[in-house]
């Protein structure tokens, strides 16, 4: 053992000496020291190795400390390799002598690659486009240039580096090296380009001597040194443009792979290489071969495997962690108990780990490289309960405006800690989600408090103002300010708020999940109303169903009156439409009640109109005739027109079915020009659809038909799937009456895919009961038979025993005109 001391170190080697004989004086572990020194294994080991590079000056006072030694003398020998330009021997560097560099090399590093990865999984296409790329297989003219490798961490970026330079070595005879640039290092500054060029030129067999201070001079060196050469580079954790570019050779003959956490969008040249996570298959995979264990116990259970791939989010480092963890368990641990242990941890992110390796430090790396404000924007993501976030949300969130926080969710962008896979739209990566959530848990309780209180605000008053446009009657209880947040976005027209209601749906009904686990009755009951015209046109209908009931208890609880009466006349609506009659009429009797309690005269004309539509369906046409009534003389008493076209268009599909088709066509008139006077496209394709439905009934097939187009193409454009499936179900029923059965057909299917989308069981049934009959009179039985068992069953499920028996008679006659003893009819 040499003599420990610093006041002899004069160069890197000396350094590395001395800090090697005062470990082996301790007699601890190197995992010993690592914990007492708070370092890494890995940089433990590093110092101990000798490094390229000088420890930093933090992780060198730690050494010394944990040995329980004055680092400061320590410090200063560091000081003064350091002022010796960084290099190994700790001379102060001479320009090179004016002779070539060439002559002067006397030990160039030929391969200086990692070892390759014997488990390497995946990435076929990646691997294939770099190849293809250096080949001229991809038909381009063979440049090799510079690939940038990015994605977020422990996606396998330096995996997929090594990976390829191995592969293509043969093709570059004159050397393949590896440097890293320690961006996203534990205890180590990013690696100064200077230092970087000097580390390189020294690996290519260049003395300290011949390696000039400046680092214009150095490039100009690594340049020249490379001119000609058939060379592989790899540039492992680039923190930058900047970092990276004095380091590029001035030569397409050599190839150049860089990994990066960030878009290297500066880079001139660069060809971007963006990996995402594994596909199942290739995480299941990846798995497989890390968590192998003797064959005498067997292999781990497939299924199990691809539950904990998914649970880590099919990202390569994390199952590489918990891949290693179950291996060495004892061979009383099965896969099925990791994924028990995932599922069940509160931290899940904490079994992803082993020895100093985690993907908790890894994503902390990536945290403190970023600027505080996307720091914190970061944090509040992990407030979100939704899958996405935009700019809008953001600027809630976080308080800022929204144009900020477009500009910082770009960035973050750059550091591949959110994806956009939709223009404008950002996600998190399942573990970074949780990762930002602990983060957030970090944040003052008020900020965090306040921040979520600002997104719910934003979305709940957005939706309320988007949901407007889709509302047919006004709101009870007073009209509502269309934008009260300075985040919201501006939503000028149904199409604008059908598309914001849309691409926020996942969002929208994570926030009511979200409200609901709270016991937020004020937010779950505002946040289901402002939904509820959407929820109606968009379905699906039961899942719609359940929010209503959830908010009815909600109001209940409270003793919120007038949402509780809302929420019953919406869930009415729904049970309508799905066919269970009873239950909508008891609802809306209830609302009424309520709105009678309150004097709320909009409140009981809303009632009573929806009402009237139940009477409809049950075929209690008189008393759906009078209901309407009733309402329309309360629109008129209130002046609300649009409440006026809506009983007068339903008063005569009331008549109609009374069979007064020439009052009933008058009534859908005056209804329709009401809507034109309030430029109501809705209204307007109901108005022209009922006219179609009657002009049918009189025998004018041909108009019939131009008005169900005519609605159907306004419901197309205001994108009401349900208006678009009654208007295809009517004109499917003209098409049959003309005897154009394949028209018909594939009229009455377009009509029954959009119905079963919704939930419209009963539409559907009536569909399917059409085209039996259609199916029974070309004389395909078979066929008709299926329709008809379908529509049964349907039928039976809401509870119309009149459409029932429609399609057990028609069964029946089939059955009749069948040769041999007459079979028991289907479906009983």
């Amino acid at each position: 053992m040499g003599r420990i001391d610093p006041a002899a170190i004069r160069t890197q080697d000396d350094l590395t000496g001395q800090l090697r004989a005062l470990y082996a004086s301790q007699g601890w572990s190197r995992h010993r020291l690592a914990d007492a020194a708070s370092l890494s294994s890995a940089t433990v080991q590093a110092i101990l190795n000798g490094r390229t590079h000088l420890p930093h000056t933090k992780t060198v006072r730690a050494f010394v400390e944990a040995c329980g030694l004055d680092p400061e003398p320590w410090i200063a020998a560091r000081g003064r390799i350091a002022a010796g330009a960084g290099t190994r021997r700790g001379e102060r560097l001479q320009p090179p002598p004016r002779a070539s560099a060439h002559e002067s090399i006397a030990h160039r590093v030929l391969n200086g690659l990692p070892a390759d990865i014997a488990t390497f999984t995946g990435r076929d296409t990646e691997l294939r486009r770099l190849v293809d790329s250096l080949t001229g297989d991809t038909g381009d003219v063979t440049v090799t240039g510079i690939h940038a490798i990015g994605g977020m961490a422990g996606i396998g970026k330096t995996a997929l580096a090594v990976r390829a330079a191995h592969m293509l070595a043969e093709r570059f005879p004159d050397g393949q090296m590896f440097l890293s640039l320690d961006a996203h290092a534990a205890d180590r500054l990013p690696v100064d380009p200077s230092e970087a060029l000097a580390t390189l030129l020294l690996a290519r067999g260049f003395r300290p001597d011949q390696i000039p201070p400046g680092p214009q001079e150095r490039g100009a060196l690594w340049r020249h040194h490379l001119a000609g050469s058939k060379a592989l580079l790899v540039l492992d954790d680039v923190a930058s443009t900047g970092q990276v570019e004095p380091l590029l050779p001035g030569t397409p003959d050599v190839l150049v792979l860089i990994t990066s956490r960030r878009t290297l969008q500066a880079l001139p040249g660069a060809v971007p290489v963006t990996l995402g996570t594994l596909q199942r298959d290739e995480a299941v995979l990846l798995f497989g071969r890390l968590a192998a264990r003797p064959t005498d116990q067997g292999p781990h259970d497939p299924d199990d495997a691809a539950r904990i791939v998914a649970l880590c989010g099919h990202l390569p480092l994390a199952i590489a962690l918990t891949a290693g963890r179950l291996k060495y368990k004892p061979p009383s641990w099965t896969a099925a108990h990791v994924v028990e242990e995932l599922t069940l941890a509160q931290d899940r992110l904490s079994w992803m780990q082993a020895e100093d390796r985690s993907v908790s430090v890894t994503f902390d790396l990536s945290y403190r490289a970023l600027p505080p404000e996307l720091q914190r924007l970061l944090a509040l993501m992990g407030l979100h309960p939704g899958p996405e976030i935009d700019a809008n949300a953001a600027a809630a969130l976080t308080g800022i405006a929204p144009a900020a926080a477009a500009d910082h969710l770009g960035r973050l962008g750059d550091h591949h800690l959110v994806s956009e896979p939709v223009r404008g739209r950002y996600g998190l990566h399942d573990l970074v989600r949780l990762y930002a959530r602990a983060r957030a848990d970090r944040c003052p309780a008020d900020e965090r408090a306040t921040a979520l209180e600002r997104l719910l605000d934003y979305y709940q008053q957005t939706a309320r103002a988007a949901d407007t446009f889709l509302l047919r009657h006004t709101r009870p209880g007073g009209p509502y300010p269309a934008r009260l947040s300075e985040a919201a976005p501006r939503l000028p027209d149904r199409a604008a708020a059908l598309a914001w209601l849309r691409a926020e749906r996942a969002n929208l009904l994570a926030l009511l999940a979200h409200a609901t686990a709270h016991g937020d009755d004020r937010r779950l009951i505002g946040l289901t109303a402002s939904l509820a015209g959407f929820l109606r046109q968009e379905g699906p209908w039961e899942e719609a169903a359940v929010l209503h009931e959830r908010a009815i208890a909600a109001a209940d609880h409270t003793g919120d009156l007038l949402a509780g009466a809302e929420a019953r006349r919406e869930l009415g609506i729904l049970r309508r439409r799905t066919g269970r009659y009873a239950e909508a009429a008891d609802l809306h009797e209830q609302a009424h009640d309520i709105y009678l309690r309150l004097g709320d005269r909009l409140g009981q004309a809303h009632t009573l109109h929806h009402l009237s539509l139940v009477h409809r369906r049950t075929g209690h046409h008189e008393e759906a005739a009078d209901l309407l009534e009733r309402s329309h003389a309360i629109y008129q008493e209130l002046g609300d027109r649009p409440g006026q076209a809506h009983t007068l268009d339903d008063l005569g599909v009331a008549l109609r079915m009374q069979g007064r088709h020439s009052a009933a066509a008058a009534l859908h008139g005056q209804a329709g020009a009401i809507y034109r006077a309030f430029d109501d496209t809705l209204g307007q394709a109901h108005t022209l659809h009922h006219l179609g439905v009657v002009h049918r009934l009189m025998g004018d097939y041909a108009t019939a038909t131009a008005l169900h187009e005519h609605a159907g193409g306004l419901y197309g454009r205001l994108g009401d799937r349900h208006g678009q499936a009654h208007a295809l179900h009517d004109a499917g029923a003209v098409c049959r009456l003309e005897r154009n059965h394949a028209a018909a057909v594939a009229l009455y299917e377009q009509a029954i895919e959009l119905y079963r989308q919704l939930g419209d069981h009963h539409a559907q049934a009536r569909a399917l009961h059409d085209i039996g009959l259609i199916r029974r009179a070309e004389g395909e039985h078979a066929a008709a038979t299926t329709a008809h068992e379908q529509a049964i069953r349907l039928f039976r499920q809401v509870g119309d025993g009149r459409g029932e028996d429609d399609a057990r008679r028609a069964l029946a006659a089939i059955r009749a005109e069948e040769p041999g003893p007459t079979g028991a009819v289907h479906g009983a």
